[in-house]
């Protein structure tokens, strides 16, 4: 199966190409040129993003701005790359014969809603978002824009919401491991999982490391 995947020079990205060259064909788009880098140019490119389609079956799409830039770039260029983009790619490869979009988003968008009043919060696919950032409403509506495309061209879409995963101080890390974090490589597991099954229609799921605590510790964990 020939799968893209965006954002291919990242992290998260870099990740996910690695594990699915074992056993799939992979091309990767990303601006930065990189080994596992095969297009070499910007995500709202639509030339690019054709070319880079040819013959692929799953788009595995993780190129976005994220929370470092924040405040450093517009809300546009979030709304642009962020949303626009992921639509664009979404419509492109319907018309180039993709059988499955996934889509890398995040945890962080559920925001306020992960800090409730007075208790630890707890998070599923359950909760309704309140973003904070401009990041967390620009994934927000990307998952929205494909919602829309699943339920009118009958694309599956599988949207992982990973958990935190990327390098900080090891005293910091050990505190998210212990509530919502994850390694880059388990979320390129969850991708790999997600690509193997393909569920039907338009699904939304938490991609974490395992937790020790269950919500009935919330009250204590925020007293602690």
């Amino acid at each position: 199966m020939k799968v893209l995947v965006t954002g291919s020079s990242g992290r998260v990205g870099r990740a996910i190409y690695i594990k699915l060259m074992r056993t799939h064909q992979v091309v990767g788009l990303d601006k930065t040129p990189c080994s596992t880098a095969d297009y070499i140019g910007d995500i709202r490119d639509k030339t690019l993003i054709q070319q880079a389609l040819k013959g692929v079956d799953v788009i595995i799409h993780t190129a976005a701005l994220h929370a470092p830039h924040v405040g450093l770039l517009s809300d546009d260029e979030f709304q642009s790359i962020n949303v626009d983009a992921t639509e664009q790619l979404a419509l492109e490869g319907i018309k180039q014969g993709v059988k499955q979009f996934i889509f890398t988003s995040t945890t962080a968008l559920y925001g306020h809603a992960s800090t409730p009043e007075h208790t630890a919060g707890w998070v599923n696919e359950q909760i309704t978002p309140q973003p904070k950032t401009v990041y967390h409403r620009s994934k927000i509506a990307a998952e929205d824009k494909l919602k829309s495309i699943s339920d009118v061209f009958k694309l599956p879409v599988t949207v992982l919401q990973m958990s935190r995963c990327f390098p900080e101080p090891a005293d910091l890390m050990a505190v998210y491991r212990l509530t919502r974090g994850i390694d880059a490589r388990d979320v390129a597991s969850a991708h790999l999982a997600a690509l193997d099954t393909r569920p039907s229609g338009f699904n939304r799921f938490i991609v974490s490391g395992k937790t020790p605590f269950k919500a009935s510790d919330c009250p204590r964990l925020f007293n602690d």
